[in-house]
């Protein structure tokens, strides 16, 4: 269909109504019947006089926009009258779902028409109520609205669903592209080895994927017709490519629509076009002049995925058309005649697009709409007020698209389409790191704005940005300039970037970023010619020539790379950097930003924003010394909220739930901006880890909501989601859906100590009782040993060999490391002791599985290599093999990260200390549901003798040499008011050695009769309580009195 079809279908349908005036309705519908008849049959779309109804032919399709169109026509003018139109309105709802309900059809399939002739309405199904539009005058205007809604009977809606199943892994055309990208990927040239590597390097938690590690994506890679995959981040860039071309040509595609109207299609004139001319175009497309046609500047800026264009060939040209046809079956209009489906169109398919393994290791868990419709009705935003609002991390959109349609259905009505699409750009900004997100949110905004883009004749910006939310640039006072400073790192060199003040502040700075970008094309070797034409760029635009040294510094830094082939992204990329920096304040702050810890980042950009973190104490206590355990979610939120939140305004983040309870998450839970010097008021936080609302993945998600420039005040609101029926929650479900199906408890958040402390959540009615116990008590809890190499330590099979050895063989499947061998030996029994392991820790039990572990040494360090070459030499020969042959002593973590420093021998243990001998110890497991303990000493071993038993690292314990002692401090640990304060503050794997330090727990008193009588009672428990579970409650409800008694004598 081409604009002169539409055209001239308009202008006959205009005229047949005209001359039907004095007609009646049979008259005006039978003149209209003619006009259809002679036009529709070209698109397979057939009209059923008898119902007055469209359709498409048996060849039609099943997942068209809409199934059914039905007129309900009138006579010529009777729908002037108000009354007239609701009674006609209502007689065509009743005819629509009486249809719907003869044939089997759903309701939302069919589209009603009210027309007379000279008005026209139009009808759909949406919100479980038939809605009409408002009474329109019939002009050859909506003379096309009709023909669009009856082109939609021949178009696939830009729906996910259907998007994925002819674009997604397991369609044809994105086989055939994939294998023709690989191919052309492997033989690049340098300029696209220069946009992989840099690729590579910006995003660098989408590399480190070593050949065959990730099964998923090779099998997938193998799907596609890829073979011999060596690089999997390679796969990765060239899947990424894919994508990036599909979301570029669906946007040329809107826009054109958009821009032309009906009959207008980019994606169908690529379908003419030669190999030659088809480059030429696409290249047209890549250097964004396809958008800037249509009067889009920023569509495509600083994007890496543009390389195949190097690389063409005739099969990857042919792959391009086949792409190109595919769009084609698709209805651009699909927001505009049915503005219900406007969502986050491209993050469906993506999800489709890439294994979950594999976007599990890229950190990406993409947000429910229901999840992210959640979150905004949460900080208020409906689209009634003009509240400006930001998504830092905004991935492919899908708060942004949730604000949108909000804010569209809000005031589009209301207010003149150019004031409504001033106000949308202004209030509705998203930033994020990754090209192909913003691209793809880029596209995501286009569609949600549909033909509201018409409603200006100027050039405008969609407000997503290639930036970051980190590291921005950030000004500074160079003499008398204030000018705003920012590093770009490359592999080859890195570009140092200093901006004056005026030149953003004007707006000035993409236009001399685009002069310096043609002054090293044009002048690479000839500083001084590109010198004066920067001058003359400077002149031109009313700026001082005292801003020349700036731009040349950064014209001599990228013509640089430009020797290298190392250019033409660059300025791009300085431009979008700097939007964030001149973006303003915003009243909300909205996002799920990425949850991945600090060591899944590129290190150059761990060294980049190293300060930043140290500044706000978001590392863990032991960093320097490997125990970097921040989230760089916790990063982002700090800073969002000191470069954007305007004062007094409103933040709300999806992050987990750990950093609210965790010992390394301190610095996060001060909640204070060190450079303003204003609070971070938390006023709630809601709790979703039991919903699990993130597809195919278990976290411990949470929703914090806080309010800039307001302090924290504890109690604070605490809400605990939970399902109240067993099963998954569909991603698909709306928002209502989800409600109906889970239950809010409302609880509190109460800190164990200021400045940071971790929250202890608990019922309000039980906080008054559970502050009576924040204290610490005066014992000191340990870490089990750790061997790091359980294949090689630990011993489960042994036989007694003489009277001081033993013979056994080792089993390397007790740990993670295939490489460890399995041998048979026969090594001094003084050395081997009975191991307990988490799970052999049960209340006042343990329960031994008969593990044991070879343990060379008393204290930090093993024993010398002299010393058990004398005593014990088949122990040091049989720990040796394992390190003659592979390495595999030095080569533990543990060792590494401890022992080498300390010129240790190689087969020395961590966490081993004159406490690991001690008599008694009363130990837990760090992983577990919840606290329980147990007293750990000497048993009869069946080989070993009676022997000492050692706990392993995931246990942590308390040791003493007293035995009452040991047993009364078990008994408070099972304590069902300690039990559940512990749980009240702590996750499930960190039941760590803070147990003793958060809770007040009295040393033993020898002469407290209470103190014996809990000590008494956990010794017998521990004789009787491994075999009856009965024994055990009935003893609970005594213990829970004594420990009561004795917290409130200490109080």
């Amino acid at each position: 269909m081409n604009q002169q079809y539409v055209n001239l279908f308009c202008e006959e349908l205009l005229q047949a109504t005209k001359s039907a005036i004095d007609g009646s309705e049979e008259d005006l519908r039978i003149r209209c019947e003619r006009i259809f008849l002679n036009f529709l049959p070209q698109w397979g779309i057939e009209y059923d006089t008898a119902r007055y109804e469209f359709h498409m032919g048996k060849a039609g399709f099943t997942d068209s926009l809409f199934g059914h169109v039905v007129i309900e026509y009138k006579k010529y003018g009777l729908l002037k009258s108000a009354a007239t139109f609701l009674k006609a309105e209502k007689q065509l709802n009743n005819y629509l779902e009486a249809e719907a309900k003869r044939i089997g059809n759903s309701v939302e399939s069919y589209v009603g028409v009210l027309f007379d002739g000279q008005h026209i309405a139009f009808v759909r199904w949406a919100g479980n109520e038939w809605r009409p539009t408002k009474k329109l005058i019939f002009t050859e205007d909506t003379a096309k609205m009709l023909l669009q809604y009856i082109h939609s009977l021949s178009s696939y809606p830009l729906d996910p669903a259907v998007l994925t199943r002819l674009l997604g892994p397991n369609s044809k055309v994105a086989a055939d592209c994939l294998s023709s990208l690989w191919d052309a990927f492997k033989i690049r040239r340098q300029r696209t080895e220069m946009l992989f590597k840099e690729w590579s390097r910006l995003f660098g938690q989408v590399t480190g994927f070593e050949h065959g590690q990730n099964k998923d994506l090779v099998e997938f890679a193998r799907n596609h017709g890829v073979d011999n995959i060596c690089d999997l981040d390679k796969f990765i860039f060239v899947m990424h490519t894919y994508y990036a071309l599909l979301i570029k040509l669906l946007a040329a595609e809107l826009l054109t629509y958009f821009r032309h109207g009906l009959g207008s299609s980019y994606v169908e004139h690529l379908l003419t076009l030669n190999q030659d001319t088809l480059k030429d175009e696409l290249e047209h497309l890549e250097n964004g002049g396809v958008y800037k046609d249509n009067l889009i500047n920023n569509f495509l800026e600083g994007d890496f995925f543009c390389w195949y264009l190097g690389e063409w060939s005739d099969p990857l040209g042919d792959a391009m058309k086949n792409l190109a046809g595919e769009i084609a079956k698709f209805e651009p209009a699909t927001s505009i005649l049915d503005p219900t489906r406007i969502e986050d169109l491209l993050k469906k398919l993506y999800q489709n697009l890439v294994p979950p393994s594999v976007r599990h290791d890229l950190g990406e868990f993409y947000t429910p709409d229901w999840l992210a419709e959640h979150v905004l009705n949460k900080v208020g935003f409906s689209g009634k007020d003009k509240r400006r609002i930001l998504d830092p991390t905004c991935g492919s959109g899908t708060f942004l698209v949730m604000a949108l349609k909000m804010l569209i259905s809000e005031v589009r009505q209301k207010e003149d389409g150019a004031v409504v699409l001033d106000r949308i750009l202004d209030q509705v900004v998203g930033f994020d790191l990754n090209p192909l997100a913003v691209i793809a949110a880029r596209t995501n905004y286009l569609l949600a704005l549909g033909d509201l883009i018409n409603q200006t004749d100027k050039p405008i910006e969609i407000p997503i940005y290639l930036t970051d939310s980190i590291f921005a640039p950030h000004p500074v006072q160079e003499g008398t300039e204030v000018n705003y400073v920012y590093k770009i790192n490359t592999i080859h060199k890195d570009i140092d970037v200093s901006i004056p003040t005026e030149i953003i502040e004007t707006g000035k700075l993409g236009i001399l970023l685009a002069a310096v970008e043609y002054a090293v094309m044009t002048y690479t070797k000839d500083k001084e010619k590109a010198t004066l034409y920067l001058k003359n760029s400077l002149k031109q635009e009313g700026l001082p020539e005292k801003y020349l040294s700036q731009l040349v510094i950064i014209y001599e830094q990228i013509a640089y790379l430009h020797t290298k082939e190392w250019n033409r992204i660059w300025c791009r990329i300085i431009k979008n950097h700097y939007a964030s920096a001149f973006v303003g304040k915003f009243d909300l702050i909205v996002g799920n930003p990425p949850w991945l810890r600090w060591t899944r980042l590129p290190e150059g950009y761990r060294e980049t924003v190293k300060e930043y973190c140290k500044q706000y104490g978001l590392f863990s206590k032991d960093v320097w010394v490997g125990g970097i355990e921040t989230d760089i979610s916790t990063v982002v939120l700090y800073s969002a909220c000191e470069r954007w939140l305007a004062d007094k305004g409103t933040l709300a983040f999806l992050i987990t739930r750990t950093v609210f309870k965790s010992e390394s998450s301190e610095g996060f839970r001060n909640f204070r901006l060190l450079g303003e010097d204003k609070p971070l008021g938390v006023y709630e936080v809601e709790d979703m880890t039991d919903i699990k609302p993130f597809e195919g993945v278990t976290n411990k998600t949470s929703l914090i909501l806080l309010k800039k420039g307001r302090k924290t005040t504890y109690p604070l609101k605490y809400v605990v989601w939970s399902k109240k029926k067993p099963g998954k929650i569909s991603d698909k479900a709306s928002l209502q859906e989800v409600m109906a199906k889970v239950k809010q408890e409302p609880i509190v958040a109460y800190p164990l100590y200021e400045n940071g402390g971790p929250w202890l959540t608990v019922p309000a009615e039980e906080l008054d009782t559970c502050k009576a116990m924040i204290g610490s008590s005066p014992y000191r809890g340990r870490k089990g040993v750790c061997a790091d190499s359980n294949g090689i330590y630990w011993l489960d099979n042994m036989q007694p060999q003489g009277k001081k050895s033993i013979r056994f063989t080792n089993n390397p499947g007790l740990g993670r490391n295939s490489q460890i061998p399995k041998v048979s030996d026969t090594i001094e029994k003084e050395l081997v002791y009975p191991l307990a392991r988490g799970r052999d820790i049960k209340p006042f039990c343990f329960d031994y599985s008969g593990m044991c572990i070879i343990l060379p040494q008393k204290g930090m360090d093993g024993f010398p290599e002299e010393y058990m070459m004398q005593n014990y030499p088949h122990t040091l020969e049989y720990l040796m093999r394992f390190e003659t042959n592979k390495g595999l002593l030095s080569k533990r973590s543990s060792y590494r990260r401890f022992s080498v420093r300390r010129n240790a021998p190689v087969y020395s243990m961590w966490n081993v200390g004159d406490y690991t001998f001690a008599p008694y110890k009363v130990a837990w497991s760090e992983i577990s549901s919840g606290l329980v303990s147990a007293v750990l000493s000497d048993i009869d071993h069946p080989v070993l003798g009676k022997k000492l038993v050692i706990p392993d690292h995931k246990i942590y314990f308390a040791y003493m040499e007293d035995e009452n002692e040991a047993y009364y401090l078990c008994a408070c640990l099972n304590s069902d008011p300690v039990r559940a304060f512990v749980k009240g503050y702590t996750e499930g794997t960190q039941i760590a050695a803070h147990v003793l330090e958060y809770v007040r727990i009295p040393k033993f008193d020898a002469g407290n009769k209470n103190h014996l009588a809990l000590a008494q009672i956990s010794k017998d428990l521990h004789n009787e309580a491994c075999t009856d579970d009965k024994i055990l409650k009935k003893a609970t409800k005594r213990i829970n009195d004594l420990v009561t008694m004795i917290m409130e004598q200490e109080t």
